[in-house]
């Protein structure tokens, strides 16, 4: 596949698309400009709002790769610490538990 096409202007499908190496086009809701759209430019990286954006979308491409990226990192260092604040919890629950067995009161 060389384009994504969507009309769904919110889809993740349009980031989904860039990742995997397409053009990714989103056709332009009617009277919604692109800073309408996505008022925040870094947003629109690599997503051309309609067919005569597919150069600047080119242009910024690799940027919302890097965007992707760096978010994915984000989300498994907050994952990672969830997990380790969860583990942290339930082995002193599970300590807690054995030493009441042994009436050992903390």
């Amino acid at each position: 596949m060389k384009r994504f096409i969507s009309y769904d202007t919110y889809t993740a499908y349009s980031i989904f698309a860039i990742l995997c190496g397409c053009e990714s086009i989103v056709i332009p809701d009617d009277g919604i400009s692109e800073e309408q759209w996505y008022p925040s430019e870094e947003d629109r990286y690599g997503i051309a709002y309609g067919f005569d954006r597919i150069d600047w979308a080119a242009s910024t491409r690799e940027l919302q790769i890097s965007r992707a990226i760096t978010e994915h990192e984000r989300t498994i260092a907050t994952v990672d610490k969830f997990a380790k604040s969860a583990i942290d919890f339930f082995i002193f629950f599970i300590i807690k538990i054995k030493l009441n067995s042994y009436s050992i009161k903390f």
